[in-house]
């Protein structure tokens, strides 16, 4: 079932978009589509672990527990690099 395909309806200005991209980057419509539909899911999923962190570090306590336990996994790496902070990202 590797090359089952389906229809989906998309409005005419996204038909048009799509029209342009496939001009420009030399690709069919179905490359162009499963193309965007990776880097929406990628910028997606980058996005939900951002907004994790962000719930993470808002609650000190579990904060704490997370910074612990990843300073423990650092010291047993053995790769003697310095320790980066998140602060300084």
């Amino acid at each position: 079932m590797a090359n089952a395909t389906s229809n989906v309806r998309i409005s005419r200005d996204a038909a048009v978009v799509l029209e342009q991209l496939t001009a420009r980057l030399g690709r069919s419509k179905a490359g162009v589509v499963e193309q965007a539909l990776r880097v929406l899911d990628e910028t997606t999923f980058a996005a939900e672990v951002h907004d994790a962190y962000l719930r993470l570090r808002a609650d000190t306590e579990a904060w704490r527990a997370y910074s612990d336990e990843s300073d423990s996994w650092d010291r047993l790496a053995g790769d003697g690099l310095p320790k980066e902070t998140l602060e300084a990202h």
